[in-house]
């Protein structure tokens, strides 16, 4: 099956483009310094509160007779959502990588040489259908390779008190609903800050596995966005 990606919503097939090498699959690398100390043998490893290294996605492609290669360049610019055909179920945060570089083979055919740089981690697709909608306190399972950090959104009146895998946070004086966005670490209602309402040591994360998450106060119900991801 011929491979092919796509960006920002539009697929390389639309452009006649062929892609002859897809990118290899890479593991994001953790940030760590090695510490190497005078006497000792061996270094010491510094691990940077497990957070992980963007990488480059490479695409070696192709055009026969392709008049639209002003069009390409245009579509091919800025940052966007990638998806690659040998992982359809996954979507990447991708941007361009350095300048895309044509070349004439024959007067027939064009190479591409195209790199995206890509966030540390690939997320789940199906973004509707992970949603979770909860009733009540419950167990969930991280299906992904690596902790996630969700959007939750709570309904209730008043002071709630919400707990996940021993992590606990309260929100103050929520009036319908409230959101805590756990990836930007920020607290929201209708695009409104809200972060004076947040009270906790840390924002939560649901690990691989399952994660049990509990509540108190008139909670009408939660919705949970797990944005499950791999490394």
């Amino acid at each position: 099956m011929e491979g092919y990606f796509i960006f920002k919503n539009q697929s390389s097939k639309d452009f006649g483009i062929q892609i002859y090498e897809m990118p290899q699959r890479i593991k994001a690398e953790r940030k760590q310094t090695e510490i190497t100390i005078a006497g000792r043998s061996g270094y010491f490893t510094e691990d940077e509160n497990e957070t992980y290294k963007p990488y480059d996605l490479t695409f070696y492609c192709s055009t026969r007779l392709c008049k639209r290669l002003d069009e390409i360049v245009a579509w091919l610019d800025g940052s966007g959502d990638l998806i690659i055909s040998t992982e359809k179920d996954k979507v990447y945060r991708a941007k361009i990588s350095g300048s895309i570089k044509i070349s004439n083979v024959i007067y027939l055919y064009q190479k591409i040489l195209l790199t995206f740089r890509v966030q540390p981690f690939k997320y789940s697709r199906n973004t509707y259908s992970d949603t979770l909608d909860l009733t009540q306190p419950t167990t969930i399972y991280n299906r992904g390779t690596i902790y996630s950090t969700p959007i939750i959104t709570i309904y209730g009146t008043g002071d709630l008190d919400f707990t996940i895998n021993g992590t606990s946070f309260t929100l103050t004086d929520v009036v319908d609903y409230i959101t805590v966005n756990c990836e930007i670490e920020e607290v929201y209602k209708d695009g409104a800050s809200c972060n004076l309402q947040y009270i906790g040591t840390a924002f939560p994360r649901l690990d691989v596995g399952a994660n049990e998450i509990t509540w108190s106060g008139s909670v009408e119900k939660v919705v949970v966005e797990p944005q499950w991801r791999w490394r």
